[in-house]
């Protein structure tokens, strides 16, 4: 979310990378919450295999969190 130097187009670096976790009030129960938590728990538990992630491969100029587009990193 920090964007691109405006100069060199390139990606600028966070110094931490976080993770939002938004749930609705009223909306969820407990069972639903419980699963989420084993789902972020076995994630967590594997982090160090996943090897891939994302890449913005289109961003707008405002908002680019919302509706950039994203492709898989592929490592070879």
């Amino acid at each position: 979310m920090i964007g691109n130097d405006p100069n060199t187009r390139e990606q600028l670096k966070s110094d931490f990378e976080f993770t939002r976790l938004a749930i609705p009030r009223r909306v969820y129960t407990q069972a639903h919450l419980d699963y989420i938590v084993d789902a972020i728990i076995a994630i967590k538990d594997r982090a160090c295999n996943i090897k891939r992630g994302y890449r913005i491969a289109w961003e707008p100029q405002i908002l680019r969190h919302f509706q950039a587009h994203l492709e898989p990193i592929i490592k070879t």
